[in-house]
């Protein structure tokens, strides 16, 4: 199970460790296409714009959360979800040299470990993050991944697994007290 995590945490490696050199991800080194750099680039966008956090944090945060789930899904759900985030695969070709390590110190050896919520509050914290980012980051990626097409089970899946239901990205318009 850990094997099948090791591209999506490679890539979320690779991307932490080259935006700090580069003003987009189209600019990033050896990235093997556009549409690559973009998937990669939306869900971080979104992540940055919703939840008021630097890319960095939207990345490693992203790569833990995702990390867990690769580890405690079962193979054709993994799959799946490496179907709705297309690209991020593809970007484990890239150079990682000191890269997550250097960037998380220790943490950095967490993300092919990643078991569990607190495993993911530990990433959280060394990023500069506090435990209740969690639930708030992980509700920003069930919705992203609810536009990419995830089907309504593993997205069920995932918000047992990560303790959270998507937060929509426009807020409910309420009447008379009740969401609408």
């Amino acid at each position: 199970m850990i094997a099948r995590a090791l591209p999506i945490l490679a890539a979320c490696a690779w991307l932490v460790a080259f935006p700090a050199a580069a003003e987009t991800f189209e600019e990033i080194p050896s990235a093997e296409s556009g549409a690559t750099a973009t998937a990669a680039n939306g869900l971080v966008e979104t992540l940055g714009q919703r939840l008021n956090i630097s890319d960095e944090q939207a990345i490693g945060g992203a790569g833990a959360l995702i990390g867990l789930a690769m580890n405690r899904l079962d193979d054709s759900q993994g799959t799946q979800l490496q179907k709705s985030l297309p690209g991020l695969d593809q970007l484990s070709s890239g150079n990682l040299g000191g890269g997550i390590g250097a960037l998380l110190g220790g943490a950095g050896q967490l993300l092919g470990g990643i078991q569990n919520l607190q495993d993911v509050d530990q990433v959280f914290n060394v990023l500069g993050m506090s435990e209740g980012m969690v639930d708030r980051f992980a509700g920003v990626m069930l919705d992203y991944l609810v536009k990419q097409g995830l089907n309504s089970q593993l997205l069920g899946t995932l918000g047992k697994l990560w303790e959270s239901a998507p937060l929509p990205s426009t807020p409910a318009t309420t009447v008379a007290g009740k969401a609408i």
